[in-house]
């Protein structure tokens, strides 16, 4: 019953995050607590344990969302006004958080101070550019009395220090597409509900508020992270040694994690479950020898208290301590309650059950942070530890603890070989078991990780984990500074030998499978036919479940029929990009933004293609070269195949120019330039060039203007509905395509992310869309869509949709019917900026 009501508490709390709008508390409560009250009346009155169960479980799953909706509303009405929103406001902070520095800026959460103004979040997120000049407030000054003290140096900004400064502040907003990861989400679990940027020149505040505890802890955290650094002398992976240590993983390179995602080694090196487990029955093997030999007096410690007790109060002190260490993430969560629950068994000598503590800690975990239920590492440490237990419980027991007589070395290793083959079949079931959920949450699995686990786990658990975490401790010891190096050092060692048989495997491409995203009844049949085919030997159809795994490997998304086709305005920032699928072909116009390190193709296309089952694409067109259309070429050949390419300039000296660390092989035969009155069919639906034509291509080349007049105008005709995709053409373009053709379409991709140099009242009325979808970046220094430009469209019928608004514009030619969708209403919660 108790495991029941466990199981409802944290469904319901995870399926309040599902909802688009919240459900107001205050009803769910009652609505609990009438069917809580109806459970126990029936139970009194009845013998019909079914009803009760039935009752008690829905009592408990409403009264978890209650729970959820109550802190939910909390946290949404602490969010931003509006009429604050890009506007500078002056306030005094607190730092929170660890400095995270990029080499550009710095970033770290605070606390708003003092009173706050109406509509300010008590929790921002600030962005501090490193050439901010600050002024430093003397000791003997008061608040309104500032002897400043100006430096062009950037301050060393620790947790704890109170600050006055002007920000810009900003509601956390990010790109909002079909499959793609939820900035607004992560903000939101993190209670950050504002983004400030600094402007002008802070002061730092000579007294700052008391420290509490969490402050304190960050505090540790930044030196010990500091003094790693130094003693690490900027290491291969230096990196990640300190991850494993403080659970700091934001230097870890994109390079790495691609390497460790492959290979299936992410868990391991990021502070997991294991980790904090393995750390407590450590620091509990080392009470348990110290207790029996310390005595006071005439007595030992074990006669007031027993070793165990104590022993298992000192781990979970220590589980405690390294979890605060670690960052308190959800998998570190997860095992200290789960260690909390076992520790509580063992000191009442109460019987434990594995099932009763992993029910007792995902109803902590989840009551204490009902976000944790958001993110994919309470789901994969949840399940992992689930079949554990499941295995252990269906294990059979007929394995002979009797000692060989024979020859003492041939036992030794007949007893490690056994042990190998356990660990390894243990290691082999946890890697299938997971498969589903890994398929849902991420379309791939790697079938390396089964090998690189082997390797990883021994040389991270029981040799890289623990000295990086002595070389933590003794960097804070006066005078440990050179046993902390060589721990460090020898754990770099390790760490970097066991990199290259994982890296060799991360190289085998052929052991990483794509998949579409699935649906989640796939997710379900493939759990059913988990439970059954992991049953014990005997177990009715066991062989046969294997058969509902089918449906997870073979689904694939639908597809538009002959003559139909499906276009997606991909939500790219100030950018743009636009798939186009027909019945078996898929187009992309353009690829996004390139900024920095980052760019579309890698945050948002990679993942959303393969998220809609697509492993190559048929044809690419690049309307210009400028960055915000082609900034995500390189990395988009480098992550899918592409069959032919279409562009409005020398596509192979721009990638040769861009491409600086590997080297693109381009068949020149699959690469031509766009021109008007090209043609193409397929599939019932007809591609048509309108601009560039040649003559005017030749005229624009020989005067040298921008780009934008060069771009690829791409004309879609289905059986029944059209679509104009017309990259940053102006004015002079739209008129010249006017003059040579015809063209109405009921979609169009506004021209130039709606700027007031296009979208000419000539072109706007030709065209008579009935939906016109403008791609540009929320507040964008453009003033993009521009409001003539609006106005324009509107007054010509169409629909105007803006990706800054509505996320990715979905339109569906199907049949004599067009429907047209918005991510942040499809995919929408209640999080969400709408």
């Amino acid at each position: 019953m108790g495991r029941l009501f466990a199981f409802g508490i944290t469904a319901g709390i995870a399926c309040t995050h599902l909802l688009s709008s919240l459900v107001p508390w205050q009803h769910l409560l009652g609505a609990g607590l009438v069917l809580l009250s109806a459970a126990v009346v029936t139970g009194l009155l009845t013998k019909i344990h079914l009803i009760k169960l039935v009752l008690a479980l829905v009592a408990a799953f409403v009264l978890g969302m209650a729970w959820s909706s109550y802190r939910a509303q909390i946290r949404l009405d602490d969010q931003l006004a509006e009429s604050l929103e890009n506007f500078v406001t002056r306030l005094n902070i607190q730092i929170t958080s660890m400095i995270q520095d990029d080499g550009l800026s710095m970033r770290f959460d605070a606390n708003v101070l003092n009173e706050r103004p109406a509509g300010v979040p008590a929790r921002i997120q600030v962005n501090w550019p490193r050439a901010t000049e600050v002024s430093y407030q003397t000791p003997d000054a008061t608040a309104d009395e500032v002897r400043p003290k100006v430096t062009k140096a950037t301050p060393d900004l620790e947790p704890g220090q109170v600050w006055r400064v002007a920000l810009l502040l900003k509601r956390p907003h990010g790109l909002m597409n079909p499959h793609g990861f939820d900035y607004e989400s992560l903000m939101f679990q993190r209670g950050v509900r504002a983004l400030g940027k600094v402007r002008g020149k802070p002061v730092l505040l000579a007294k700052p508020a008391t420290l509490n505890w969490l402050i304190f802890v960050e505090k540790i955290r930044q030196k010990i992270r500091e003094r790693m650094r130094v003693a690490l002398e900027a290491a291969r992976y230096g990196p990640v040694l300190i991850a494993l240590a403080i659970g700091d993983q934001n230097s870890v390179s994109a390079d790495d994690w691609r390497v460790f995602n492959l290979t299936g080694i992410t868990h391991l090196v990021s502070i997991s479950g294991s980790h904090v487990t393995m750390m407590a029955a450590v620091g509990a093997g080392l009470v348990l020898w110290l207790v029996k030999r310390i005595k006071l007096k005439d007595h030992s410690l074990c006669d007031f208290m027993p070793a165990r007790k104590i022993a298992t109060l000192c781990a979970l002190i220590l589980a405690w301590l390294y979890c605060l260490l670690a960052g308190w993430g959800v998998p570190a969560q997860r095992t200290f309650y789960m260690l909390c629950a076992m520790a509580c068994f063992q000191l009442s000598n109460f019987p434990p059950s594995l099932a009763r503590v992993l029910c007792i800690a995902a109803v902590a975990v989840s009551v204490i942070d009902p976000w944790s239920t958001i993110t994919t590492g309470f789901w994969l440490s949840f399940a992992a530890v689930a079949v554990l237990f499941y295995l252990g419980a269906n294990s059979g027991s007929g394995r002979s603890s009797s000692k060989g007589h024979g020859n003492k070395f041939r036992d030794t290793c007949k007893r490690g070989a056994s042990f190998l083959y356990e660990a390894c079949k243990l290691q082999w079931l946890i890697s299938v078991a997971l498969c589903p959920i890994l398929i849902f949450l991420f379309q791939q699995f790697s079938a390396s990780s089964l090998l690189a686990n082997a390797v990883a786990i021994p040389t991270i658990s029981l040799v890289v984990t623990p000295l990086a975490l002595a070389g933590a401790v003794l960097v804070l010891v006066p005078g440990g500074s050179y046993l902390a190096y060589w721990c460090l050092k020898i754990a770099h060692h390790c760490f970097n030998w066991m990199m290259l048989p994982v890296q060799a495997l991360a190289d085998l491409e052929w052991l990483l499978f794509n998949f579409s995203a699935v649906p989640v009844w796939t997710v379900v049949l493939a759990t059913v036919a988990l439970a059954l085919g992991l049953a014990p030997q005997g177990t009715p159809a066991k062989v046969a479940a294997w058969v509902c795994f089918l449906p997870l490997f073979l689904y694939k998304p639908p597809r538009p029929g002959l003559g139909d086709w499906t276009l997606i305005a991909v939500d790219v920032g100030q950018a743009g990009a636009v798939l186009i699928q027909t019945h078996r072909q898929n187009i992309l116009f353009d690829t996004g933004l390139k900024l920095g390190n980052n760019d579309s193709a890698q945050r948002v296309l990679l993942p959303l293609l393969r998220a809609l089952g697509i492993t190559e694409l048929d044809h690419l067109v690049v309307s210009h070269s400028d960055n915000d259309h082609a900034g995500g070429l390189v990395s988009l050949f480098k992550g899918m195949s592409v069959r032919r390419i279409s562009s409005s300039f020398d596509l192979i000296s721009y990638i040769n120019k861009h491409d600086t660390k590997t080297t693109l092989s381009l068949d020149p035969d699959n690469i031509d330039l766009c021109r008007a009155e090209q043609m193409w069919r397929i599939d019932g639906v007809e591609f048509r060039f309108l601009h560039p034509d040649p003559a005017r291509f030749a005229r624009i080349q020989q005067n040298a203007v921008k780009a934008n007049a060069l771009s690829c105008v791409l004309y879609i005709q289905g059986a029944k509905h059209s679509a104009l995709l017309s990259g940053d053409i102006g004015a002079a373009e739209e008129r010249s395509i006017v003059e040579r053709y015809t063209v109405q379409a009921d979609v169009v991709i506004v021209p130039h992310h709606g700027s007031r140099t296009s979208s000419s009242w000539e072109f706007v009325q030709q065209v008579s869309a009935k939906h016109a979808i403008a791609q540009m970046g929320r507040h964008n220094r453009f003033n993009h869509p521009h409001p003539e430009v609006v106005a324009r469209w509107l007054s010509s019928g169409s629909n105007v949709w803006r990706t800054d608004r509505d996320g990715a514009v979905t339109a569906k030619s199907q049949g004599l019917s067009l429907f047209v969708s918005k991510s942040r209403q499809t995919n929408g919660r209640y999080w969400h900026h709408r």
